[in-house]
């Protein structure tokens, strides 16, 4: 690889090795114990690692020996969708995709972040670099009840923003495995066996 010359452009974290000793747990619960009746518990989670953010954003934690004082900002959160839906409480997920024609109630949407999904926003419209949910981002609170997350610094109106879109999950995983398979199938046409 390259040689950087500016050190705090390099990232120091050490993937070597058993995750266990190179990654920053914060918690860890199975799913049993959070689910049912004991829902308040994956809540008072996500309060702690909240409190924590903001802690470290504004308190930050000095060095005994240099006398340094060190901060952390939160920039977002990524993992798989039902994780990220889960710990924002979000509202409209990929969950929310219309399966039929005829429905009962509005859709709610499929993005946390825009009205996509929803009666007046299509979210397939991929034949235009002007898409109609473009002008919906951050219109809409996607939030079920307020986030423990609210605490943490962030762009005003932009809290949805803290949860991010992860290219493994949404591309391989999602739109970029339904590529592949038209595009297998179209190319079939032309080509024997």
């Amino acid at each position: 690889g390259s040689k950087l010359k500016i050190p705090f452009v390099k990232h120091e974290l050490n993937f070597r090795g058993h995750s266990y000793s190179n990654r920053f747990l914060f918690g860890c619960l199975p799913k049993h114990w959070y689910t049912h009746d004991k829902e308040h518990v994956f809540t008072d989670l996500m309060t702690a690692a909240a409190r924590e953010a903001l802690f470290m954003s504004t308190t930050g934690v000095t060095d005994p020996f240099s006398g340094k004082t060190y901060w952390c900002m939160m920039l977002g959160m990524v993992g798989d969708w039902p994780w990220l839906a889960k710990s924002g409480g979000l509202n409209r997920t990929f969950n929310h995709v219309q399966k039929r024609t005829n429905v009962r109630n509005p859709p709610a949407g499929i993005c946390h972040l825009c009205q996509a999904g929803q009666d007046h926003v299509a979210y397939e419209e991929i034949n235009t670099r002007r898409p109609a949910w473009l002008n919906t981002v951050n219109v809409q609170s996607p939030f079920g009840q307020p986030s423990a997350f609210e605490i943490v610094p962030h762009p005003p109106g932009k809290l949805a923003e803290m949860w991010k879109y992860d290219a493994f999950h949404c591309f391989h995983l999602g739109v970029g495995r339904q590529f592949l398979g038209s595009y297998l199938a179209l190319l079939s046409e032309f080509q024997e066996g």
